[in-house]
């Protein structure tokens, strides 16, 4: 796609908005604090769009997501820790090819649901695989 500029903080007032797909775009900004107002998503998909920053805790609002595609961006910062513990819905999860920094969260054990979790090519990460991420039980694809 050819789209260009910023996600719109106007996209917060699409409350019934479902599924939001847009890969393959220039946005070229940070995700909008404003996405954490679409509490009725189920997904959300902003792969290769050229996003920056980090994941704004708003997103902890998004409680019926069930699939995330933020990979292929430029993303940055530690993962959120509170991912874990609010976005209990979600089952596919998608951060790869970013630019994360620091160590892979304990917290994340706490996802009850995720079954794919993709975080490759994040060179910046430190550390180990957390202990406690043997309770994820439902996990059945890690990179």
């Amino acid at each position: 796609n050819g789209l260009t500029g910023e996600l719109p903080s106007s996209m917060g007032n699409l409350e019934k908005l479902m599924y939001f797909h847009a890969a393959d775009n220039s946005f070229g900004s940070t995700l909008p604090t404003a996405l954490g107002m679409l509490t009725a998503l189920h997904e959300l998909g902003l792969t290769s769009c050229g996003m920056t920053g980090g994941i704004p805790t708003e997103m902890g609002n998004l409680v019926n997501l069930s699939y995330l595609a933020l990979d292929d961006n430029e993303l940055s910062g530690p993962f959120p820790e509170w991912m874990g513990a609010k976005l209990q819905n979600l089952e596919y999860f998608y951060l790869g090819w970013n630019k994360f920094n620091g160590t892979l969260p304990v917290e994340w054990s706490e996802f009850p649901q995720i079954i794919n979790l993709q975080l490759q090519n994040n060179n910046l990460l430190t550390g180990t695989i957390p202990e406690e991420w043997a309770n994820i039980t439902t996990l059945t694809g890690l990179y």
